[in-house]
């Protein structure tokens, strides 16, 4: 998965959880091909969840980019602020 959509101290833990995904989607495909339902319904809610994880994460690193390119706009702010004092 790209670093680019997580933080860089996250990125372990979005390649288990897409590690994670894939395994529980493969499991599913089985399950439901031996019509083994329940167990396919439970893979799916793993497979879910793991999709959640991911979207946790990229959720996490949007935000912390946006608060940087907050604090950037406001140091310009404040430098441009001092120049024309």
């Amino acid at each position: 998965m790209t670093n680019k959509l997580f933080l860089k101290s996250d990125q372990e833990k979005a390649d288990q959880a897409l590690n994670e995904y894939d395994h529980y989607r493969m499991l599913e495909i089985e399950y439901t091909a031996n019509a083994k339902f329940g167990s396919a319904a439970a893979c799916l809610r793993n497979a879910a969840n793991a999709l959640d994880t991911l979207q946790y994460l990229e959720n996490r690193k949007q935000s912390i980019d946006q608060a940087r390119q907050n604090m950037r706009q406001i140091k310009q702010q404040e430098a441009i602020r001092g120049s024309r004092i």
